[in-house]
């Protein structure tokens, strides 16, 4: 410990993360478990690896010989669409930038509407790459049906894309930097250090494979990922034993009345559906 005779803030400088950890176990003060906390936090917010998003485009290249036809105009109007992604991944191996990456991928997946990959979205805005692929390839296109195809398919994408929007938490960066402070301090407060787990048989990984810091890193970013879905069950207002359920439609959270019958949809969207069918019905 670094602490001696004339008190001085806690040096963390140089040191492994299993051995913070070990600092924070040993120390009894409550001070010094607080100061040691926060040069930790210190350390991570400091990090060079800053939360990433940038654009990314989807593009195709229309051939000259097609570009002067009406076919070709319209998928020329569509060959470059862009959405938003981020950086989930850091080169850096150190456990302040390991941790810092999973603090912000956590974040841009549970809170960041902007962001949306899933692949029902990606399948949309890549359709229109993959039509004119076929076009060219020889499948036939009416000018009238393609542009209404290609609108609603774009349409469709943005629907999507709100859908998934409205999943995530309305939760700022800097709300969401105080509100994972309190559960580093519990992880620290929680921490079991790997040699006392060598002994016991239900240890799930290979301990001659791992060193200490591999075993800090993966606890406090498993432990983070956990709070943070506890969380946003509270956010949501959903039982800690109960999984989160939303409409297939729409995207919003779900509570069950009937517990003996599996609902797909929210009220509003199923009676919405069920509009839609009886109008079709009687069209026909």
């Amino acid at each position: 410990m670094n602490y001696g005779m004339v008190k001085r803030m806690y040096d963390i400088s140089d040191k492994f993360l299993y051995e913070i950890l070990d600092d924070y176990k040993e120390t009894i003060i409550d001070k010094e478990k607080d100061d040691i906390i926060k040069e930790f936090m210190k350390l991570i917010w400091s990090s060079k690896n800053k939360r990433s998003t940038y654009k990314k485009d989807i593009r195709f290249s229309v051939s000259k010989s097609l570009l002067s036809t009406e076919i070709g105009q319209i998928f020329n109007t569509y060959s470059d669409v862009s959405y938003i992604t981020y950086r989930s991944m850091t080169k850096d191996t150190d456990f302040v930038s390991l941790i810092r990456q999973k603090i912000n991928n956590i974040y841009t997946n549970l809170c960041d509407g902007n962001v949306c990959l899933k692949k029902e979205y990606m399948d949309l805005i890549k359709q229109p790459k993959q039509m004119y692929y076929r076009w060219k390839s020889g499948e036939e296109y009416d000018v009238t049906t393609l542009t209404s195809q290609i609108d609603n398919i774009i349409a469709d994408s943005i629907n999507v894309k709100e859908k998934y929007a409205k999943q995530k938490m309305n939760i700022s960066w800097n709300a969401y930097k105080k509100l994972i402070a309190p559960y580093f301090k519990r992880m620290f407060e929680n921490f079991v250090p790997l040699e006392d787990f060598e002994d016991k048989s239900h240890l799930t990984i290979d301990i001659n494979t791992w060193n200490e810091d591999n075993f800090a890193i993966a606890y406090l970013c498993k432990g983070l990922d956990g709070y943070m879905r506890n969380y946003q069950k509270e956010y949501y207002g959903v039982k800690r034993n109960k999984p989160i359920k939303r409409c297939l439609c729409c995207g919003d959270i779900m509570y069950d009345k009937d517990k003996t019958k599996p609902h797909k949809y929210c009220d509003k969207c199923k009676k919405e559906i069920k509009n839609i069918k009886n109008k079709s019905y009687y069209s026909n």
